[in-house]
Order: C-alpha cells, then sequence, then structure tokens
C-alpha cells in the first residue's frame, strides 16, 4: 500500500515554458481548420465552374411543351464538388428531376476564404423553354 500526503505545494514555471505554451497556441490556432459554411460574402472569389453539364431536355418533354423555371440550391465542398443539392422553386417535378441530375455532375474551383477551402451555399437556376437549350443564369 501506497500513502502520499502534501502538505504543501510549489508551482514552478519558467520563461522557456510560457513562451513555447503561448507560441504553441497560435501555431495551434494558425494550423487549426474550423469546419463552417461560408457565404458567397464570406469566400476570396466566386466559385468559377470547371465543368457544367446542361441539363437534358428529352423532345418528348418539350413538346408536351412542358417549361419553366427550377432554382436549386446547395453546396459546394472544399473539392469543388456538389454537395446536397435541393430544389428550392419549380414549375415541374419532371424539370426539377432534369435540373438536379445535371447539377449533381457539376464541378467547381475549390472556394476559398482566407486562401483555405471552404464549404459554401450557392444556388442555380435553370429555365426550361421548348424549341431552344436550357439556359443556365446564377441564383440569387
Amino acid at each position: 500500500m501506497i500513502n502520499f500526503t502534501a502538505t504543501g505545494v510549489v508551482v514552478s514555471q519558467t520563461l522557456s515554458d510560457t513562451i513555447e505554451r503561448l507560441y504553441g497556441r497560435i501555431y495551434e490556432s494558425l494550423n487549426s481548420y474550423e469546419y463552417k459554411l461560408c457565404t458567397m460574402r464570406d469566400i476570396d472569389n466566386i466559385p468559377v465552374p470547371v465543368f457544367v453539364i446542361r441539363p437534358d431536355y428529352p423532345p418528348e418533354i418539350a413538346a408536351k411543351n412542358i417549361a419553366g423555371e427550377v432554382s436549386v440550391a446547395f453546396f459546394i465542398d472544399e473539392t469543388g464538388a456538389i454537395r446536397m443539392p435541393a430544389v428550392t422553386q419549380s414549375d415541374s417535378q419532371i424539370l426539377s428531376d432534369l435540373a438536379i441530375n445535371a447539377l449533381r455532375q457539376w464541378k467547381f474551383e475549390p472556394p476559398t476564404r482566407k486562401g483555405l477551402p471552404v464549404l459554401v451555399k450557392a444556388v442555380q437556376l435553370f429555365k426550361f423553354v421548348p424549341g431552344s437549350k436550357v439556359e443556365i443564369k446564377a441564383g440569387p
């Protein structure tokens, strides 16, 4: 059996211990990565698409005069990939499916904030007009 008793405690810290502890905190904060959602206002530049697929607009759908707009909200991750696309406004479920299927294949330059890759929310608008190509416009 070991019996340990302390009747007084002396704490000693050298100057080098203090400096090492302070620099360690600074170094950790510079190299730590805080994962949080950024808005377009927060990032260094608006993400540029590097690979875009225009939604298919099959002739049989256009022939039925199924037309309208689809607005899709999504996230662009730190690699430039599309994550969690969700339709926020649509004139047709069929058009929504076409827009989502195309958008899932898009690729962007990775968004950055202060030079570090970040996650950002974006919105894309697709306009389907029979007899023409699908218009792709930047969202609000």
